[in-house]
């Protein structure tokens, strides 16, 4: 993500954004760490996500939150 979009999120916007990346990037470390997905908190997301599906996530994870918080605007 870039500075410039960075500084222009609210301090809620941008709280979001980092507990995204760091819930993505738990879960590429839990894939390479295990392959049995049943016991664990990552078996709610599909192990086979390609990259591009996890981005196709994520992006309808924040337009969510973004829809949600426009309800309080």
């Amino acid at each position: 993500m870039s500075r410039q979009i960075w500084n222009e999120m609210s301090p809620l916007e941008q709280m979001s954004a980092k507990a995204m990346e760091m819930c993505s990037s738990q879960y590429r470390e839990a894939r390479k760490q295990d392959t049995n997905f049943e016991d664990s908190d990552v078996a709610l997301l599909s192990p086979h996500l390609t990259q591009d599906e996890e981005a196709k996530y994520m992006k309808e994870i924040q337009q969510s939150i973004d829809e949600y918080l426009q309800e309080f605007d």
